[in-house]
């Protein structure tokens, strides 16, 4: 038999990790992915594409809910890369005293805004969810050390979705 690439393994009930030797993903595993993170505490899911957290280059299609708190981070000597499948969040980006550098309104490439960023190491940033979905493939250097990643002091303390509205409206 043909492996069709989809095969995975459930790590959490929110991470799957493919198990193919060509992973491949399907609007049908996206939909999946969409049911979890709903289901998920933290409103979100992703399915790995690499094959450990030790490999040196990590893929993953993430989805968020529009709930979701993604606290501004960074990862100090990494870059970030996001290309946006589905939906629609604006990509904030701050120095280290927490002034905007930039805002990107990402959006997929049919929808004609900014659909790829590549963040610069060490550079604090967040998304500001627009959309019921937001759907990214998120490409980083591995291998994969949570305790590698920094959150800014200067974020919301209240990890909810209306602590994160008021924090972004004092942005705009």
């Amino acid at each position: 038999m043909v492996s069709a690439g989809t095969e995975y393994s459930e790590e959490q009930s929110d991470i799957l990790r493919s198990t193919a030797d060509c992973p491949a993903i399907t609007r049908e595993m996206i939909e999946e992915l969409k049911r979890r993170a709903l289901e998920s505490p933290h409103h979100r899911a992703r399915w790995c594409a690499h094959p450990g957290n030790d490999a040196d280059t990590q893929e993953m299609v993430i989805v968020l809910t529009k709930s979701s708190c993604i606290p501004p981070h960074r990862h100090p000597g990494r870059s970030e890369t996001l290309s946006v499948l589905e939906g629609r969040a604006k990509a904030w980006f701050f120095d280290d005293d927490g002034r905007v550098v930039r805002c990107l309104q990402m959006t997929d490439a049919a929808e004609g805004g900014t659909f790829l960023y590549r963040t610069n190491p060490g550079e604090f940033h967040t998304l500001e969810l627009e959309s019921e979905f937001f759907v990214f493939v998120e490409t980083t250097r591995g291998p994969f050390d949570p305790a590698s990643t920094e959150i800014a002091g200067f974020g919301p303390v209240e990890q909810t979705p209306q602590a994160y509205r008021n924090f972004f409206a004092a942005l705009s």
